[in-house]
């Protein structure tokens, strides 16, 4: 356990209880008066030395500096470790780019860009605060705050090579009307971890945003009391909160108690605000006894909840959903057949199911199957509802197959090509889908087709040096002039 006070020694003298104090914090500004940029070349720092435990380090906008090492040196020995600021005063824009070494703020802050100027922490490698700590005292973590004056977004790069991050809170733009900031989590093989109340995107003041994008590794709640994602500003906000997860995977860890779990995402707008999915994986916590914590708790009423998640950007339905195991959530975010909730979401994880089905008929009610041509922009495409257009940007779905075909059906793919997310092959009425023409882009986390049936691809597949995988118990049959690199079948 640890105190507020640490007691170094005390000494009866005159009446007087004298009690030793703690180490002493000093403010270090960065100047680059030494050679070269690192952090830890005393030269660099006014006054000359190296920022160590306790201390505060301040990089103004204008400089960028680097880390390849531990900092602080030794670690925190006295219960507190490094303040970080980053773009905090001055102007244009204070770099961090760190290629190895752990950062150690225990019990202490970074501040990025929360002043007046930019700051941008790029990481490439290294840690930050890996050692476990009890209580959940990492460092609090703030991103673009109370600066409305920065005309570009401050902001925190896990790039691959990142190992893992350990924070007692991430906020961005939280304060402060027009605050711009973002985190991008593309590190393949590290870790985010909230070690007690998660991460805050834009949660009061007006035309703000925070935007934070997953495209690799994972994100994680953990399992200490109150994480949440808090997600917008509320009735009337005017700002932007996004969570774009494009790959790697988010999870919300295990709720504790009733009275502080983790609650997952909770939305206080539904103003531009929202969990935007094209990729990856997205896994539920366990609930306990009636707690209403992941998904139906009070954020998700009539007003909020599933219109707050999209999928490629395009909001969530009830036939355009995501599909849970071994459940289904239908557009209000209850278990489907559950008007009211709360249901049990028992170690559920998300996949995404969304395909859009080909229509060779758009006169007709429903999705048809038939000959036609596939084109970026065409509206041949049912999502349900209505028809909608093919947009080559969103990563989306190919099914063919609406179980109504009267022979064969060909689709011509337009010569310019086509992309998608993964391609599906269902039943049409016993009779075999050929796709040909032009090429067919395969992109996004875990490109896949999918062969229920018998289906034949003429074109030409580009799925990149990472290949697909091919499922479902159909043949497929590949003709075109493809080069694969990591093919996998199953």
């Amino acid at each position: 356990m640890f105190s507020k006070l640490s007691v170094l020694g005390t000494m009866a003298l005159a009446g007087v209880l004298v009690l030793g104090s703690a180490a002493q914090a000093d403010t270090y500004q960065w100047d680059g008066g030494g050679v070269g940029s690192d952090v830890l070349t005393p030269e660099n720092w006014d006054p000359d030395g190296v920022p160590a435990e306790h201390d505060t380090a301040v990089v103004p906008g204008g400089y960028s500096v680097n880390m390849n090492s531990d900092w602080p040196v030794a670690g925190h020995t006295a219960g507190r470790g490094l303040t970080l600021r980053l773009g905090t005063t001055g102007t244009g824009e204070a770099v961090l780019t760190q290629t190895a070494g752990n950062l150690d703020c225990f019990r202490k802050n970074i501040e990025i860009g929360t002043g007046t100027a930019v700051g941008t922490y790029n990481m490439q490698g290294g840690s930050i605060d890996s050692g476990f700590h009890t209580g959940g005292w990492y460092p609090e973590v703030y991103i673009g705050n109370n600066n409305s004056a920065a005309a570009a977004p401050s902001g925190f790069i896990q790039d691959d090579g990142a190992g893992d991050v350990i924070f007692k809170k991430l906020t961005l733009a939280s304060s402060g009307d027009n605050a711009k900031a973002y985190y991008e989590m593309n590190a393949d093989s590290g870790m985010l971890l909230f070690g007690q109340y998660g991460m805050y995107l834009t949660v009061s003041g007006s035309g703000q945003e925070a935007v934070f994008t997953q495209t690799d590794g994972t994100v994680s709640t953990g399992d200490w009391r109150e994480n949440t994602i808090k997600m917008g500003g509320g009735v009337g906000d005017t700002g932007s909160a996004i969570y774009n997860l494009d790959g790697g995977t988010f999870e919300v860890g295990t709720v504790r108690t009733a009275g502080d779990g983790n609650w997952g995402f909770e939305f206080q707008s539904t103003t531009n605000t929202y969990v935007d999915i094209a990729g990856g994986t997205l896994v539920l916590a366990d609930e306990l006894g009636s707690h209403t914590g992941t998904w139906d708790y009070a954020g998700f009423t009539s007003a909020y909840g599933m219109a707050n998640f999209r999928a490629f950007g395009e909001e969530i339905t009830e036939a355009f959903q995501l599909e849970f195991t071994p459940t289904i959530l239908d557009s209000r975010g209850f278990t489907t057949g559950d008007a009211t909730g709360p249901h049990d979401a028992t170690a559920i994880t998300a996949i995404l199911a969304l395909a859009l089905t080909w229509d060779a008929d758009t006169g007709a009610a429903g999705a048809q199957d038939g000959d036609g041509a596939w084109i970026g922009g065409g509206e041949n495409w049912w999502d349900g509802e209505g028809n909608v257009a093919w947009d080559n940007t969103k990563k989306a779905g190919a099914a063919f197959g609406a179980g109504n075909a009267t022979a064969d059906p060909t689709v011509t793919v337009d010569v310019t090509g086509v992309t998608a997310g993964r391609i599906v092959f269902d039943d049409a009425n016993g009779h075999k889908y050929t796709l040909t023409g032009g090429t067919i882009t395969l992109e996004g986390d875990a490109p896949t087709i999918e062969a229920n049936v018998d289906a034949r691809i003429e074109s030409v597949i580009d799925a990149g040096t990472a290949g697909f995988t091919k499922t479902g118990p159909g043949t497929l049959e590949l003709t075109g002039a493809n080069t694969y690199s990591g093919v996998a079948v199953d």
